[in-house]
């Protein structure tokens, strides 16, 4: 078993464990609500578990175990990738936990290793919830780290890229983190970062106010490479987005432009030089040039992506490499089902 999910089913009531341990790699997120079944989403679909409503006492065994969730109503398990989030009731008492299950899956950056060692352009990786952004993003930091090493910074909002507690989670490789205190300062954090501890790349999971849109325009001026996530279903949704704009160039209404006839244009450099779609498909759309597909979006509303790649499976969800085979005896004909046996790999 994933030893970081038989952590997370220790933190659970043994029926929510069983339930979750049955589904395996398909489980993306246990729904626990007071007064109903506990449901398990998984990769496509879901499934209720087991009949019997949630109770109260169970969820206060829950928040017991786990600790503290913060003002955000979010926690983690020390030393793993999983959140839960509490949901409230007017009284502040419990009323519904989501576990989401956090995953350690390495390798599935190396489609794209090649861009992300040949260049020096800032990223953005684009894609609606349950995409995939953040796994990505996890191996994105382990790679760079493996040629940078603590040179590539993670600032981590939710602590979802390098999980719970004051040590970071290996699957970011030797890369450094830095811990964002309130959501609110994640401004502040991402200065702090370029400021104090002299990044040559630093990452970030979701970039969604302007405030954050600014100080990637700092990051960038500085000379420091920015790879972010944000939310969207293409490149064209951030150009649409008044908060996000910014990192693409920002829009503004054209010379030409009239209330029955608006033109828009690009105002400035885009702070993120490549963009790439993260699509539920598990492939990533890639835009070598954001400048040129902005300008494309702005003046036809269509634009194909350079270049379409399949994200690689995991190294956990590889297959084994088949056994190697060697002759019994030469006297046995190699049709027989006894002439080949498998070689020890110890």
């Amino acid at each position: 078993m994933d030893p970081d999910l038989s952590v997370l089913l220790d933190h659970l009531p043994p029926r929510f464990a069983d339930g979750l341990r049955a589904a395996g790699s398909d489980a993306v997120e246990l729904a626990l609500d007071v007064g109903r079944p506990p449901v398990l989403r998984l990769t496509h679909g879901f499934r209720v578990i087991d009949p019997t409503p949630v109770a109260p006492t169970e969820l206060d065994a829950i928040v017991d175990r786990v600790g503290t969730f913060r003002r955000n109503n979010r926690a983690g398990i020390s030393g793993t990738l999983h959140r839960l989030s509490l949901i409230r009731d007017r009284f502040g008492d419990a009323a519904g936990i989501t576990v989401r299950i956090g995953r350690h899956l390495t390798g599935v950056a190396d489609v794209i290793a090649d861009l992300l060692l040949d260049r020096t352009a800032s990223w953005l990786l684009i894609g609606p919830p349950g995409a995939g952004k953040t796994t990505l993003l996890r191996d994105v930091a382990r790679v760079l780290s493996q040629h940078l090493g603590p040179a590539v910074i993670v600032v981590d909002s939710h602590n979802e890229i390098g999980g719970d507690g004051t040590l970071a989670h290996p699957a970011i490789g030797s890369a450094r983190r830095l811990q964002v205190p309130d959501a609110g300062t994640q401004y502040d954090t991402l200065l702090e970062a370029v400021r104090n501890h002299f990044p040559e790349v630093v990452i970030i999971d979701e970039i969604s106010h302007k405030d954050e849109v600014e100080a990637a325009r700092t990051i960038a001026r500085r000379g420091v490479r920015l790879i972010a996530t944000a939310h969207g279903e293409t490149l064209a949704d951030v150009v649409d987005n008044p908060e996000l704009c910014g990192l693409v160039g920002g829009v503004a209404p054209g010379a030409l432009s009239t209330p029955d006839r608006p033109v828009r244009r690009r105002v400035a450099p885009p702070t993120m030089a490549m963009a790439l779609d993260v699509r539920k498909s598990r492939t990533v759309a890639i835009y070598t040039d954001v400048a040129r597909a902005v300008d494309a979006i702005l003046s036809t509303g269509v634009i194909e992506p350079d270049e379409v790649r399949g994200l690689d499976l995991a190294v956990q969800q590889r297959p084994p490499d088949p056994p190697r085979l060697s002759r019994v005896d030469e006297v046995i004909p190699e049709t027989d089902a006894w002439a080949f046996t498998a070689e020890s790999l110890g």
